[in-house]
């Protein structure tokens, strides 16, 4: 069952939330864009079938970074949250296509993967599935 409070109170996830956006218009180059698509919490049936005919898909990534040319996928997790089974799906088919998710935990790791992106560093771009992964690859490699 989808927890209200992820987005919509101020739980962990919430405040991560939060704190993420803002580091990324603090950092990102000014044409950058951020996206959100507000796809999570309860809604009646009703409402989830109207944007499923929309085109919104269950499982998203919470972001859509857009900088130099590059397309990246951010999902946020607070530190104990878990990534369900249909958002392991959809990573996987982003992946597929070529694109990158990474799972971000704490503003430092988010810092961290904004190092990243924004010094060219390729394991920002290879979809690494958690941000600890990107780190052990790229201190490894």
């Amino acid at each position: 069952m989808p927890n209200r409070r992820n987005l919509t109170g101020d739980g962990p996830e919430a405040q991560l939330h939060r704190a993420v956006v803002t580091l990324l218009a603090a950092r990102l180059p000014v044409e950058s864009l951020v996206h959100h698509s507000p796809n999570e919490g309860l809604h009646h049936v009703s409402f989830r079938q109207k944007l499923a005919a929309f085109g919104m898909k269950a499982g998203w990534p919470d972001l859509e970074i857009l900088c130099r040319g590059q397309l990246y996928f951010l999902e946020l997790k607070a530190p104990k949250g878990t990534v369900t089974a249909i958002q392991r799906r959809i990573h996987t088919r982003i992946r597929e296509a070529g694109f990158p998710v990474t799972i971000i935990r704490t503003l430092t790791e988010c810092e961290a993967w904004l190092t990243t992106v924004l010094h060219g560093h390729p394991d920002a771009r290879q979809g690494e599935s958690d941000s600890h992964a990107a780190t052990q690859n790229s201190t490894g490699r």
